[in-house]
């Protein structure tokens, strides 16, 4: 018998589920001795209580694909609002771990594979966190495969469905035409969504997105706004050919120069207010998708509570990996909308947000890149546009002649903020100390002393700017008599350091990983040795 064949017969199975009643930790256990007694090979923390473990790394590794073939997500309302971040780091930790585990596999495998959500008894559906909630559910009531939630759960883990599809037949060949009704009709536009639609597009979309919105921090961006080709005076007569876009794109061998100087932006969000076609691009780890995200929350938070506001369409062009033309594959992904993205456009309701252009298959990239150019000239002229794209990748095939909106690296006083902002609420709850925003942040900066000398830095009439500047770490005599030469020495020993953890913060990703491993820990790691230890072993399993 093959490793897979055992696998299906025998499927392993790790519950993940919030410790916060007796009873609830009892029902839970009871689940897993009967799913245990009909063949399924289940993990559970309450098995291992009397042993000496490194937990944490025992739930990564539990977890990992090559050791569970499904994840039983067991939801309550403290369930959810651990695992959705909503109460402090500190309360809960294994489920706010769990919870980041669980969001990473699904954001990068794009699809849901093996993460099961439980309801048991009465608890209500409400409790199913947003990153699972549209995908099947089970609520389970009895614990044999005579409770029909408990039966159709034993069939999904073994693999036995309760109908089996008939055998595929010959295709039957019809005559010309079709129902005289039916014909001269294919071409008409589908309706604008009925409001109900609407508002369940909006509901499963906030599921999906609102947990990573949440993480936003304010980013800096820089706005470059291109020519617009359709000013050549040799194409002014096919200037509204939709047919153009294909023929034009292809690549280029360098970028059109900007039109008048960049623009800043001390939020890129409001970026999105006047520039409204446009590619956002940024390194690696830079914020490009939380960003989407952000903006899709806020305008489908409108949407929900407008009825005529625009609606917002956010889809990720890395899961779009098939032979599919780009319209097909947004009809799978929008399906409350029926199609009607033309008629939305039209009607001044719609906004296009695509994550990911350089996410799409490499052999195809130049096919697809013309695909999502033709999908912008076909749509409303006015139709705002997001593209994000890594600022790398945005040449040749990729680039689609848009204007750009670049993020910039997080600055330290925004460092500063959103460690607050990600702490609000929480310091002075169980486990979590007051300051502890502070703490950290001076910790990353290198040294906790560092806060008094930039108070005294500032004090003596210099900027916060200038105190973090790495260009210009030296400052004249005046100031360093100022501030004091013992305050000197240890500014010069730290800012201009190439391997602070202050510059590793500075990229989006960075920060949420270093804020990730204080928070499970307690603390950061000793050194960047210790701590690339604990992104390694993040990464191993997202893979």
């Amino acid at each position: 018998m093959t490793t897979s064949e055992q696998a299906k017969e025998r499927p392993r199975v790790f519950i993940s589920y919030a410790q916060f009643a007796e009873g609830h930790s009892a029902r839970v256990l009871a689940l897993a001795q009967a799913l245990r007694g009909h063949g399924i090979d289940v993990e559970l923390d309450q098995f291992h209580r009397n042993e000496l473990l490194d937990w944490p790394r025992w739930c990564r590794e539990q977890m990992a694909p090559d050791r569970a073939d499904w994840v039983l997500m067991v939801c309550t309302a403290s369930y959810r609002e651990r695992l959705e971040g909503r109460v402090d780091p500190q309360t809960g930790r294994g489920v706010f771990w769990e919870g980041a585990l669980i969001d990473d596999e699904l954001y990068d495998a794009k699809g849901n594979r093996r993460f099961v959500p439980i309801l048991l008894d009465d608890e209500p559906e409400g409790s199913i966190p947003g990153i699972v909630r549209g995908w099947s559910f089970f609520r389970v009531r009895g614990l044999d495969p005579g409770d029909p939630g408990y039966e159709a759960l034993y069939r999904l883990l073994t693999g036995q469905p309760a109908i089996a599809k008939a055998p595929l037949g010959p295709p039957v060949a019809l005559r010309p035409g079709g129902p005289a009704g039916e014909r001269g009709h294919a071409n008409e536009a589908p309706p604008l969504p009925a409001r109900e639609a609407e508002l369940d597009y909006l509901a499963r979309l906030l599921g999906e997105i609102e947990r990573k919105a949440r993480l936003y921090a304010p980013l800096r961006g820089i706005a470059e706004i291109r020519p617009n080709p359709a000013t050549d005076p040799l194409l002014a007569p096919w200037a509204d050919d939709e047919d153009l876009a294909l023929l034009l794109h292809r690549p280029r061998a360098r970028r059109t120069s900007p039109e008048g100087p960049p623009k800043e932006y001390e939020e890129i969000l409001e970026a999105f207010d006047e520039v409204k076609q446009a590619a956002l691009l940024g390194a690696p780890g830079a914020g490009k998708s939380t960003t989407l995200r952000k903006l899709a929350a806020e305008l489908a938070q409108r949407a929900v509570e407008c009825a005529s506001a625009p609606l917002p369409i956010l889809v990720s062009l890395g899961e779009w990996r098939g032979d599919e033309g780009l319209a097909a594959f947004l009809a799978g992904r929008l399906r409350e909308l029926g199609g009607a993205l033309q008629t939305l456009s039209e009607a001044g309701r719609l906004i296009v947000l695509l994550d990911g252009l350089n996410e799409v298959p490499t052999a195809r990239r130049h096919a697809k890149a013309g695909e999502v150019q033709a999908l912008r000239s076909a749509l409303a002229a006015d139709t705002p546009f997001i593209v994000s794209c890594r600022r790398d990748d945005y040449v040749g095939e990729l680039d689609l002649g848009l204007d750009t909106l670049s993020l910039e690296p997080l600055s330290p006083p925004r460092i500063r903020a959103v460690l607050k902002l990600w702490l609000e609420g929480a310091e002075g709850a169980e486990g979590v100390a007051p300051g502890s925003a502070e703490r950290l942040f001076w910790q990353l900066a290198g040294d906790p002393q560092l806060a008094g000398v930039m108070e005294t830095w500032l004090a003596a009439g210099a900027t916060e700017e200038a105190f973090w500047s790495v260009s210009t770490p030296q400052v004249g005599w005046e100031i360093a008599n100022e501030i004091g030469w013992a305050n000197h020495r240890l500014r010069l020993r730290h800012i201009p350091n190439p391997r602070s953890l202050l510059r590793l913060a500075a990229n989006p990703f960075m920060l949420t990983m270093l804020y990730q491993v204080w928070a499970f820990e307690g603390e950061l790691p000793r050194n960047r040795g210790e701590l690339f230890a604990h992104f390694v072993d993040r990464l191993l399993i997202r893979e």
